[in-house]
């Protein structure tokens, strides 16, 4: 069980420690410390997104994972000027822990878009070194799992129309948490 509190808290730390500011980090609970993904969001009070941050798979304690891609969505996105302290006390922020992905299997591209279940399911799409992933929350933006896919296709450099065997598509799921 993850307790939400603890981490907004650690994500809020982080963000506050690259910052410069002296803050005492919430105990890591065991499944903290464990391999996981997650997602880190900052949103301004308007409500419109002002930094992104994520791991589509674990590789590292999930811990370390929410505190370095909360530096990375207060700091280092790339379509977004980088927070300051002033503007700390005005940003929610919002933590998406990932579950296992499950890779879809079947015959063709068509019978693993219907395996998708909207407003439920996050999508992974891997072919070789090409791969991109969005969370479940997005489905608000498409219509269906054709036009979902498609950008994902799209985002990871994968020709539109392509498809493979080797084309790896996964559906998981996310247990997020936000700041009120």
């Amino acid at each position: 069980m993850i307790d939400g509190n603890l981490v907004l808290g650690l994500a809020r730390a982080s963000i506050l420690s690259e910052l410069g500011k002296t803050v005492a980090y919430p105990a890591l609970s065991e499944r903290l410390r464990e391999r996981g993904a997650s997602s880190v969001e900052v949103y301004d009070t308007f409500g419109h997104l002002r930094g992104h941050g994520s791991t589509a798979e674990a590789f590292r304690q999930l811990g370390d994972d929410i505190s370095n891609n909360a530096v990375s969505a207060a700091f280092r996105d790339p379509k977004r000027a980088p927070l300051d302290l002033d503007e700390l006390d005005e940003v929610r922020l919002e933590v998406s822990v990932l579950e296992t992905p499950e890779r879809l299997v079947a015959s063709d591209e068509r019978a693993v878009l219907k395996q998708l279940r909207r407003g439920v399911d996050g999508v992974m799409i891997r072919y070789g070194k090409h791969h991109a992933a969005v969370l479940p929350q997005a489905w608000e933006r498409y219509t269906n799992s054709l036009d979902m896919v498609t950008h994902l296709k799209h985002r990871a450099g994968i020709p539109l129309d392509f498809w493979s065997d080797e084309v790896s598509l996964s559906r998981f799921r996310v247990r997020t948490f936000r700041e009120q």
